[in-house]
């Protein structure tokens, strides 16, 4: 097992330092200063009248990374004093989901609230062993990964008459997706922050 941890730790330091390097600092003054994603600082720009392409541009002369703005001090991470007014709750909290999400998806694990259902039965978890990576990913390509979110339902006391008596039933109502779950249904990818190519379904609608 140790070889497969050293293997999880370099992976997962090198998936962090990619997905912090995927926010780059702008301070160009279109836009207001911060960290964006390459699709954040393309709405901010034409949000504010400005094209994709100019954009684009303001992009690749910036080479200052979210990475860029922590630092270790007496043996942990904190944010620089200059980019303190930047690294946001927000911005945090997107690079937590972030690295939880596209992590779980390399090493082939399953992250919390996002548990297959063929994990329910003796012969899906044994054929599936080890090749969690296969379905995740493929459920990407397909559904954003929604269909292999566990289902939650809730119950529902409800009452109708029956030979002259009221009785009580009760009924399981399915539970609206969470945020998360509908952005996977549009296949976001949440490691760029902008919708993914969905190459599994474009081939499906070829054929019908």
């Amino acid at each position: 097992m140790g070889g497969f941890k050293l293997g999880d730790y370099t992976t997962s330091a090198i998936a962090l330092k990619a997905f912090t390097n995927n926010f780059r600092f702008y301070n160009g003054g279109k836009v207001p200063t911060g960290f964006y994603t390459q699709w954040g600082l393309q709405q901010a720009f034409k949000k504010n009248g400005y094209t994709e392409f100019q954009a684009n541009m303001a992009r690749m002369c910036t080479m200052t990374t979210l990475w860029d703005a922590f630092k270790f001090e007496d043996g942990e991470v904190v944010v620089k004093p200059e980019f303190q007014p930047y690294v946001t709750d927000k911005i945090e909290k997107q690079l937590r989901s972030t690295a939880i999400n596209r992590a779980g998806t390399i090493q082939g694990v399953n992250i919390d609230e996002d548990t297959p259902l063929y994990k329910g039965s003796i012969i899906g978890s044994s054929v599936a062993a080890m090749r969690g990576w296969m379905f995740q990913r493929g459920q990407e390509l397909l559904s954003g990964r929604d269909d292999t979110s566990e289902i939650k339902f809730k119950e529902v006391r409800e009452e109708y008459v029956e030979n002259g008596k009221t009785k009580v039933r009760i009924k399981k109502v399915k539970l609206p997706r969470t945020k998360e779950q509908e952005l996977n249904r549009a296949a976001w990818d949440p490691g760029r922050d902008e919708p993914m190519p969905e190459e599994a379904k474009a081939c499906a609608r070829a054929f019908v």
